[in-house]
């Protein structure tokens, strides 16, 4: 058996561990990033790290299918294009960065965060009851409104020395099947009614 393994070529090697780790409960798209270092560059948003957003209709699609109790948030930071006209793009960019980090140190190791484009991000909490995704998407909500931002203090000006984010989510039980499409129309409708009063967590069946 071990000279068997010692003599695999390396496409019967990447195939076998491949099929052993999706068999152990991983997604296709985490095997490949172990088996495949570049295989990040493809899924991940290059400035903050987290999953870009065809990952994350792809994860979303295939949770989706599972019939399992699921939280789809979607965040959007407030006043950022002024934020970026005063600061500049640069940053802008580090002020993504550290809104990204205050983020993920809300959410659990299997929550999936993508940046869905700009300043718009989503969460999706999976095997998540509701009180659950309430629970973490305010926690989520404070730790970006506790943030301090990074630009020196002699250059932020009144208002900026902080940001807050807006959240528009969705709540399924995983009782029938819904679209990834569906479930982000959901929690688009609600992320519209929570900038109406911005810094606010809006639940779509609560609209």
């Amino acid at each position: 058996m071990r000279d068997m393994e010692e003599h695999k070529t390396p496409e019967e090697w990447y195939h076998d561990s491949f099929e052993k780790l999706v068999e152990n409960g991983m997604s296709k798209t985490q095997v490949k990033e172990i088996l495949d270092p570049g295989y990040a560059f493809i899924v991940t948003d290059p400035l903050t790290g987290v999953y870009n957003r065809r990952v994350l209709y792809e994860r979303l699609e295939a949770l989706a299918k599972q019939e399992i109790p699921l939280c789809i948030d979607m965040l959007d930071v407030d006043h950022f294009k002024n934020y970026n006209d005063t600061y500049g793009h640069g940053q802008g960019d580090i002020a993504l960065k550290q809104i990204t980090s205050a983020i993920k140190a809300g959410t659990k190791s299997e929550d999936i965060l993508a940046r869905y484009g700009g300043e718009e991000f989503t969460l999706i909490l999976p095997r998540t009851d509701l009180k659950g995704a309430k629970r973490v998407t305010e926690r989520v909500r404070k730790n970006v409104e506790d943030m301090i931002m990074e630009a020196s203090s002699e250059n932020l000006k009144e208002g900026f020395e902080k940001t807050t984010i807006s959240q528009g989510a969705t709540w399924h039980d995983g009782s029938s099947i819904k679209t990834a499409d569906q479930l982000l129309k959901e929690a688009d409708v609600a992320l519209y009614e929570a900038k109406k009063e911005r810094n606010m967590v809006s639940f779509y069946h609560l609209i």
